[in-house]
């Protein structure tokens, strides 16, 4: 048997002692021949008893399979190729583009929904011979090309009534995550941005470092200089907090002259993605990345607590059109046509009948998870602080806290239209007052402001007319009127111009200078033929 293997597995010492106790003999110390183990005894079964972030290939000479899996949450990437002429993966889209494993036809369905959403929702991805591997999901492959995909876990459908402590036990289950997530080799770094998320992830750090006698926690956040910056910059908050806890606090300076970042931030994506928290994350992570390997982030907070406006309202589809419907008047008339289709609508019917008897409140956080938080905020996350070798650790996203809060009564997480008041009354012990009062800003930099300076130059040159027509995808004179309209001021088209960007960058990243696909088969053959046979390099 053989395994490939990509994150963390937090509680394999924990099943490495179960695995000697029944006879294993483990040769190494670390997670990965442990999961190798646990197969042998469960077979598939093996990824429920993970807890972490992992996505993983086992190859089985003895039944001529191949098992993949991807954790619960979607932390980590897997991207899957099935054809006559085999089976490829890889945790990087570039690699198979790389490597001419696919055909390059764009999907355009996924497109759609990438200019509705921001993102591509899985399992599609920007190629439609390319597909990702959901969360929550094995994919077993067979050499007579029998593909078997089976999902091994879910979000719990069923309410669950709150404990009388149940402030107390919040507390409880975010350090009992915290701690699961500090299990490391090397100092573990934190990301604090001021906001409630990532300073409950650095309280609990600096709460669990008091009780076991550790190092008090190092914590980063940014700070914006140049065009508008003032409107984002929560250094404030994070200072007062680090203050409290006497933690250490380094301010990473955000430059104004962001230009020579955007191209590399759409290659490390993989994938066209407008988020612009991608440059702040970017930026620090190329800070933090130089002096730790591992860093703690409050992602996952506002999926867990219902932390986002829409929630208040149950207005589940006003983000789901947030990026904008301009969009459409600005594609050319063969991407129109499949604009019409609305993809990201089919995708959500789909998770819907997925999601049971949840209704409200629930039916939203729902959707949240197995789309923007799987397929925006970590993507974007892990693959950006990956680009620097540093490992980003969510412990908010913990499947075994998930199991214990996303049940609980919706009136418990939004009182008096008091976004995350569960988690604020928790915490009202551990965090500074004003981190209550503080208005919701994101992790995001002054954007609207760079395109219309900053980035203004790079802007031009991507979606000039002479560029669009040679595309063919958009109506040049559609896109100059968003242009226009920005960089007069008249009309804020931040979102869809830096969704028209991503995607102008990634077009020419990944399509225009990507080499032309051979005959696929014969490639294949080649490579196996190299190989050998499957006795000899499978064992």
């Amino acid at each position: 048997k053989l395994i490939v293997f990509n994150g963390e597995i937090y509680n394999y010492q924990e099943l490495r002692r179960g695995l000697t106790a029944r006879g294993h003999r483990l040769r190494t110390h670390g997670d990965t021949e442990t999961v190798l183990h646990l197969y042998e005894d469960l077979g598939p079964d093996c990824v429920k008893q993970l807890r972490g972030m992992f996505a993983f290939a086992i190859w089985d000479a003895s039944s001529e399979t191949l098992l993949l899996a991807r954790d619960r949450l979607g932390i980590k990437p897997l991207y899957v190729i099935t054809a006559p002429w085999g089976i490829a993966f890889a945790s990087e889209l570039k690699a198979l583009v790389a490597a001419r494993l696919t055909a390059g036809d764009l999907d355009w369905p996924a497109l759609d929904a990438y200019f509705q959403l921001g993102y591509v929702p899985a399992p599609a991805s920007p190629f439609r011979d390319i597909r990702k591997l959901e969360p929550g999901h094995w994919l077993q492959w067979r050499t007579d090309g029998e593909v078997t995909i089976r999902p091994y876990w879910d979000l719990p459908a069923e309410p669950a009534p709150a404990p009388l402590d149940v402030e107390h036990q919040v507390v409880e289950w975010i350090d009992d995550a915290v701690a699961a997530h500090l299990v490391s080799d090397v100092p573990v770094a934190a990301f604090l941005s001021g906001g409630l998320d990532s300073s409950a992830v650095v309280a609990s750090m600096a709460a669990w470092a008091s009780r076991h006698g550790g190092d008090v926690p190092h914590a980063f956040t940014a700070r914006y200089h140049g065009s508008d910056a003032a409107r984002a910059d929560e250094t404030d908050l994070a200072r007062r907090l680090a203050d409290r806890y006497g933690v250490r606090l380094t301010v990473v300076d955000i430059q104004p002259d962001i230009r020579d970042v955007v191209e590399p931030i759409v290659h490390a994506l993989d994938e066209p993605l407008a988020d612009d928290s991608a440059i702040p994350t970017w930026s620090l992570s190329q800070i933090v990345g130089g002096s730790y390997k591992v860093a703690l982030t409050g992602i996952g907070g506002d999926e867990l607590f219902a932390g986002y406006r829409r929630h208040a309202g149950l207005l589940v589809a006003e983000r789901y059109g947030r990026l904008p419907r301009a969009l459409r008047g600005a594609a050319a008339p063969a991407l129109r046509s499949v604009v019409a289709r609305n993809a990201e609508r089919e995708r959500f019917r789909q998770l819907d009948g997925r999601g049971g008897a949840r209704g409200g409140l629930a039916a939203a956080l729902y959707l949240d998870y197995k789309t923007y938080l799987a397929d925006d905020i970590l993507a974007l996350s892990d693959r950006l602080s990956m680009a620097h070798s540093l490992e980003i650790r969510v412990p908010l996203v913990d499947h075994a806290l998930i199991e214990r809060v996303f049940p609980l009564p919706a009136q418990l997480k939004i009182r008096r239209w008091r976004l995350k008041a569960l988690l604020k009354r928790a915490l009202r012990e551990r965090l500074p007052a004003q981190h209550y009062r503080a208005p919701k800003r994101g992790f995001v930099g002054p954007t609207a402001a760079w395109l219309r300076r900053e980035l203004r130059g790079m802007l031009q040159d991507e979606l000039s007319p002479a560029r669009l027509v040679r595309l063919g995808y958009f109506n040049p004179k559609i896109v100059a009127g968003l242009l226009d309209d920005h960089f007069s001021q008249r009309h804020n088209r931040e979102g869809i111009l830096w969704a028209l960007l991503c995607f102008s960058t990634w077009h020419r990243l990944f399509v225009e200078q990507a080499a032309p696909a051979p005959d696929i088969t014969a490639r294949v053959a080649g490579v196996a033929g190299s190989v050998g046979s499957r006795s000899g390099w499978a064992e």
